[in-house]
């Protein structure tokens, strides 16, 4: 007859009673004990189950980390259960576990997360698989099976990192194969004769005819799906594009060792910080692999997307008044600030002509953005100045207003969508920011579909708009002449009365769309 073990000292017995205690199972392999006997999930489970039910113990959940390395960054399921253990409610009141080093192989971590859930949180830890003393005999071997556990985990550490590097000088590759490349049988780079075409287009494309990366995306959704995405249909991102055209993987160099990740527990939960280690500690291998484009060719690229960078450079502060709210009138795309030269006159142009230079938006389209705010100011003092119809918002001397196409608003709309998309893909929206902003992009992608109005169809409602509209502006005038507000503030208050500005050099007219009349 097999005899369970002992209770730990950290927990005393309770009198027999028709009240069980409530017990988690926390259940972690990694993927070089999974087939070692006794610690694979099945058997761990065994084991936990069995002593809880010899000790008055009811198991009402389990967390299992399957092939989970010891990092808790790493353990969603731990992570999941350090939440768990906050509730009011709390859900449990024990969290059983095989051993101590199933538990933490740090030292620092586990006493961190012992400490919350003893301490803070009224639960207890007990590590069946592990020998038990009573008092103080009991905390000390505790602590000293944790640094045994983190001696381990070190020691293991040491020797991946010494065989990894080892691989990595033999020309062996160790991460996430890149696009263009293959692994062959023996483990390193080949070129993938189907990939390998578009990673030279996109070079030369940049290199000699200045294409920028949002022109590469945009060319390689035709026919190219991100390799990593396929599954779910995500198009390639201008970052995507840009990580490929700065990887000198392409030169035929392997880097290994470059990055780190540090592990903060300081808010009870860990957070991930990852960043780039002392180029002295990384392993760099020359001609590791076929190159795909040359050297020369390389930097000649780095240059390129160095230029282009430059052009759109923003103000010292990031921002710059109407930011957001300039639309060419012949493209749709936004408006972009550029001065390149950090000169005194900088413009605002049709992002489209750099990205696409030889296909849309030529000549230039672009305006100063102290003319746009003269233009601006001026006719917010027509609209409060006038009574009834909107006055004529046209620039002195100049043609009038002509309307954005309802083509290119629409494809500003589809390229506000895909910008929104990458913005998620690349971790920079929650899930719930996503499906706000989508759900808003679709209601005016849907309106601008819809059948034109008919002349003088609501003309009521218009009024009545036109007059809430003064009214807002009334209220935003005096921050927008305040010297002293920031030009952030002013783009709040700005974008609270305009929905856009179409600027469109063919025919020299700006065109203001407020934002009461844009239904």
């Amino acid at each position: 007859m097999r005899r369970s073990p002992s209770r730990p000292a950290t927990c005393a017995r309770h009198a027999p009673g028709p009240q069980l205690r409530r017990a988690v199972l926390y259940i972690r392999v990694s993927t070089d004990v999974q087939a070692r006997e006794g610690e694979s999930i099945p058997a761990q489970r065994a084991r936990l189950s069995d002593w809880a039910r010899e000790n008055g113990y009811v198991v009402v959940r389990e967390y299992v980390d399957a092939g989970e390395s010891a990092r808790v960054a790493d353990r969603p399921e731990f992570a999941r259960m350090l939440q768990d253990a906050r509730k009011s409610p709390r859900p449990f009141d024990a969290v059983l576990v095989w051993k101590w080093d199933r538990f933490a192989r740090n030292a620092e971590d586990a006493a961190i997360y012992k400490s919350l859930l003893r301490r803070q949180l009224g639960v207890e830890l007990i590590a069946i698989g592990d020998p038990q003393s009573s008092g103080a005999v009991g905390v000390l071997m505790e602590r000293i099976l944790d640094v045994i556990a983190e001696f381990q985990s070190l020691i293991t550490a040491e020797h991946v990192k010494n065989t990894m590097t080892y691989l990595a000088r033999d020309g062996r590759w160790l991460g996430k194969v890149p696009f263009g490349y293959r692994l062959d049988d023996t483990g390193k780079l080949a070129e993938n004769e189907e990939e390998a075409p578009a990673v030279r287009w996109a070079f030369e494309e940049v290199s000699t005819r200045r294409m920028t990366v949002y022109a590469v995306a945009e060319e390689f959704a035709r026919g190219l799906r991100f390799p990593s995405t396929v599954a779910r249909g995500y198009r390639w991102s201008p970052t995507a594009v840009r990580q490929m055209l700065r990887n000198p993987v392409y030169t035929g160099q392997a880097v290994w060792n470059r990055r780190y990740m540090t592990v903060d527990s300081s808010s009870g939960l860990s957070k991930k910080n990852r960043g780039f280690r002392d180029p002295t500690e990384w392993v760099i291998v020359e001609d590791a692999h076929p190159a795909l484009v040359t050297k020369e060719l390389f930097e000649r690229t780095q240059r390129v997307l160095d230029e282009i960078g430059a052009r759109f450079a923003r103000t010292p502060n990031g921002d710059y008044l109407f930011r957001g709210l300039v639309i060419c009138g012949r493209c749709g795309h936004h408006l972009s600030y550029s001065n390149p030269d950090r000169g005194p006159n900088p413009k605002l142009v049709c992002t489209q002509y750099y990205r696409i230079p030889s296909v849309a938006c030529r000549p230039m389209n672009c305006i100063r953005p102290r003319e746009l705010e003269e233009i601006v100011f001026r006719a917010t003092e027509e609209l409060l100045e006038s009574t009834g119809a909107l006055p004529e918002l046209a620039i002195a001397a100049k043609k009038e207003p002509a309307a954005l196409e309802p083509a290119a608003l629409l494809q500003n709309v589809r390229h506000r969508l895909q910008r929104l998309i990458d913005a998620y893909e690349a971790g920079v929206l929650t899930l719930e920011e996503f499906r706000e902003r989508r759900a808003s992009l679709d209601q005016e992608r849907a309106r601008l579909e819809k059948p034109t109005a008919q002349p003088g169809e609501g003309a009521v409602n218009q009024e009545e708009a036109i007059k809430a509209l003064r009214e807002r502006i009334r209220d935003v005038l005096p921050v927008l002449r305040d010297p002293h507000r920031s030009v952030t503030e002013k783009n709040v208050v700005l974008a609270d009365v305009i929905d856009r500005i179409v600027v469109n050099r063919v025919d020299d007219s700006v065109r203001i769309v407020w934002r009461s009349l844009r239904e």
